[in-house]
């Protein structure tokens, strides 16, 4: 007849109990074997975690902007960019599925806007009619953080689908990047 594995059955842990007289409280499961040579939840503590864990600091807002500015800012971004009346009516008909690329090698530029109609209707009047608050807000870090922040937040907001499947934004070094976005729009 087989026994079932318990740790007061195997005799490695029973004979090593034994030999340091160690009391354990009842329903006190360790983990000591052959694999372990001391007991494993004894060795651990907050002072020896497996990696240091430090508090990080997140600046989300400038200190020298107001959530006012900020959210006046993000309005203005939103009303550059405006749905056009026939993308409406389009998505009314077909569910686009769209593939935009922008890659920069060298100061060229390459650009490519692919639109697929997938005749399903009424699908796509369920995308967003505008361009969301998140989104905006990311245009308007983009324009706070980078070089050419027209040229950026122009890109960015050409690459904005209603509903995006993939993003990829690759850096190769200063002289290569690549934005790759497929999605429906």
């Amino acid at each position: 007849m087989r026994r079932s594995w318990s740790p007061r059955s195997c005799s490695h842990c029973v004979e090593a109990d034994r030999r340091t007289d160690r009391a354990r409280p009842p329903g006190h499961v360790n983990v000591s074997c052959d694999a372990f040579l001391a007991t494993y939840a004894a060795a651990v503590s907050s002072e020896r975690l497996p990696a240091p864990a430090a508090a990080r600091v997140v600046e989300v807002v400038r200190p020298t902007r107001s959530m006012t500015q900020l959210n006046d800012a993000v309005d203005a971004v939103r009303s550059l960019a405006p749905l056009e009346p026939t993308r409406v009516a389009r998505r009314f008909l077909f569910l686009w599925l769209r593939v935009f690329v922008r890659e920069t090698k060298r100061n060229k530029v390459e650009r490519v806007n692919v639109r697929i109609p997938i005749p399903i209707p009424i699908i796509g009047a369920f995308l967003p009619l505008r361009l969301s608050r998140a989104k905006a807000l990311k245009a308007v870090a983009l324009a706070e953080t980078s070089d050419e922040p027209a040229a950026d937040v122009s890109d960015y907001l050409d690459s904005v689908m209603g509903f995006e499947l993939v993003r990829v934004d690759e850096r190769r070094g200063d002289d290569h990047r690549s934005l790759v976005v497929v999605g429906f729009d």
